[in-house]
């Protein structure tokens, strides 16, 4: 499975409007945590997933 997987940037539009407590240390780290599963998800299921290309710098990067 792990060679099939494409090596792609995994972007998260909504990453900024996903609130976590963060009244703790640990909620605050949780938080970046929490952001990294779904950061995962999305990669482990990009078959699943639309494919986008932007250009950065004129160099076509995909992303999902």
């Amino acid at each position: 499975m792990q060679r099939m997987l494409m090596p792609l940037a995994v972007v998260n539009p909504y990453a900024e409007y996903l609130n976590y407590p963060s009244h703790s240390l640990r909620a605050r780290r949780d938080h970046k945590k929490y952001l990294g599963l779904i950061r995962a998800v999305a990669f482990l299921h990009q078959y699943q997933r639309e494919i986008q290309t932007v250009e950065v710098d004129g160099t076509p990067v995909e992303y999902m």
